[in-house]
């Protein structure tokens, strides 16, 4: 969630994803929720039992915080609220908006054409980018790439981290990164 959203709205999508939990009879755990909201009006598009992104929000949240999500989810669903190493965990993922905590993005890259992939030619100073910090590629040279509009699967994930300056104007950065990619078709 971007953490720039207003208290009212936080709250308002975080209220909806936890009615979808229950709904579904999750009590603890993590979901990967889509919510939509028109008019101030929250609607859940869907809800799966499990964090989303295919586990990459995991690395995302252990360097955006410095705590292991796993131990963070053992601590929490086992441990009671008055042990010390719930205590511990809890302080660290309550303090989530403080300035020390680095803005970690996961963003699922464009791309212009289709067809079979002949070359995937990447920049030699792409990885010099000071927010990129790894780049998984879905697809590679030989595999079919639908055109984007009629794609069901990724390109490629970028993740990496946002100072201040580059959150508020994060598109052009990823327009930027993503001009150092050319995909070559047959």
């Amino acid at each position: 969630m971007d953490p720039n959203l207003e208290f009212s709205t936080r709250k308002l999508l975080l209220d909806e994803a936890h009615k979808a939990a229950k709904a579904a009879g999750v009590i603890s755990g993590a979901t990967h929720t889509e919510i939509r909201v028109k008019d101030e009006k929250a609607y859940v598009i869907e809800s799966a039992l499990r964090p989303g992104a295919g586990g990459i929000f995991y690395q995302l949240f252990e360097k955006s915080l410095g705590v292991s999500f796993y131990k963070a989810l053992i601590i929490a669903s086992i441990y009671s609220k008055s042990d010390v190493e719930f205590e511990k965990i809890n302080t660290v993922l309550s303090k989530y908006n403080e300035n020390s905590i680095q803005r970690m993005f996961w963003y699922n890259m464009s791309y212009k054409g289709h067809g079979r992939i002949k070359d995937i030619i990447i920049d030699e100073n792409f990885y010099n980018h000071p927010y990129v910090d790894r780049l998984f590629l879905r697809k590679r040279v030989g595999d079919y790439l639908a055109p984007e509009c009629d794609s069901y699967f990724y390109f490629a994930w970028l993740v990496g981290k946002l100072d201040e300056d580059t959150v508020n104007n994060y598109y052009n950065t990823f327009k930027e990164i993503e001009n150092k990619i050319n995909i070559v078709f047959e």
